[in-house]
């Protein structure tokens, strides 16, 4: 069982930590299902302002489940750039972006190398952070059966903007809280 309220305290520290930080984006996909291709890529700065926004035609439909979560219609993306039309534009603007955080980094990183290699794009090669993660361990709510801290939804909407300045928001909501030390460390997600 792990310390509760010690880990609540390191999941604002670090939060502090990283919102001290300059050098970091907040990112999020969205895609045609669960283990499809990327659809629409958001890139915020760590104030807030918009990096990076672009749909991505994915040349295949888009699942049912997946539409019913983001709205993103077929009709709009065949009118979108292809992932090649737009690579150039986002790793400019990811330059200067050592660390990516993202509510659930290894399904964005993992969607983002999938959609990449379909093309034999570059690879982000950017440091990866898991918000997600540690906003679980913010929250506390163990689970003994999985040996790990419960996830806690975003709530952000299932757009990529919306979901990047949610999880943004989450981010902040951590590091309010006042931990003795609090910005000493140059420690991340």
């Amino acid at each position: 069982m792990p310390n509760i309220e010690q880990d609540r305290k390191d999941a604002a520290r670090r939060a502090h930590a990283l919102l001290q930080r300059t050098d970091f984006a907040i990112i999020d996909a969205e895609t045609t299902s669960l283990y499809g291709v990327v659809v629409e890529i958001g890139v915020i700065a760590p104030g807030g302002s918009t990096l990076f926004h672009s749909l991505i035609n994915p040349e295949c439909p888009v699942s049912e489940e997946a539409r019913t979560k983001h709205g993103i219609t077929d009709e709009e993306l065949s009118v979108a750039p292809r992932l090649p039309g737009i690579w150039d534009s986002l790793r400019e603007a990811l330059t200067g972006r050592d660390v990516l955080i993202a509510y659930n980094a290894s399904f964005d990183s993992a969607r983002l190398a999938q959609s990449a290699k379909r093309y034999n794009l570059p690879v982000l090669e950017q440091k990866w952070g898991c918000a997600m993660k540690l906003y679980s361990q913010f929250i506390g709510n163990w689970s003994t059966r999985h040996g790990s801290y419960t996830w806690v939804p975003l709530n952000g909407g299932h757009r990529a903007i919306g979901d990047c300045l949610a999880c943004l928001e989450r981010i902040k909501e951590m590091a309010a809280i006042q931990v003795e030390g609090a910005g000493k460390s140059g420690a991340s997600i």
